[in-house]
């Protein structure tokens, strides 16, 4: 399980490496979408991405990252949990394991 801490309202970018069976995957003609729960029983997203929101420019190579915003991060310290979902083009969908987010208190001076 990947683990990223963030202190609140911390502006931070995420790079996603897509691979199978240890080789990347082209992501060409894929929608992504990046969602984050609080709880996993939790219905609503706390923070969410569309396909719009990642930068593809390395698409091909299987990396794409998604920048969370001052805004995104402005949650209750704590553990959260996200996913990618990818859904291809030519069909399918496949969901990434569960990313443990972590906000940290930010101190404020």
């Amino acid at each position: 399980m990947t683990t990223i801490t963030i202190k609140q309202r911390e502006a931070k970018t995420i790079r996603f490496s897509v691979t199978a069976g240890g080789m990347a995957v082209n992501l060409t003609n894929a929608t992504l979408t990046f969602a984050v729960r609080h709880r996993k029983t939790d219905e609503a997203y706390t923070i969410e991405k569309g396909d719009a929101d990642f930068d593809k420019s390395l698409k091909a190579d299987g990396i794409v990252t998604v920048e969370l915003s001052v805004t995104d991060t402005d949650q209750d310290s704590g553990t959260y949990y996200g996913e990618l979902q990818t859904v291809f083009a030519a069909g399918g969908t496949d969901k990434s394991d569960d990313i443990i987010i972590r906000i940290e208190k930010a101190v404020i001076v």
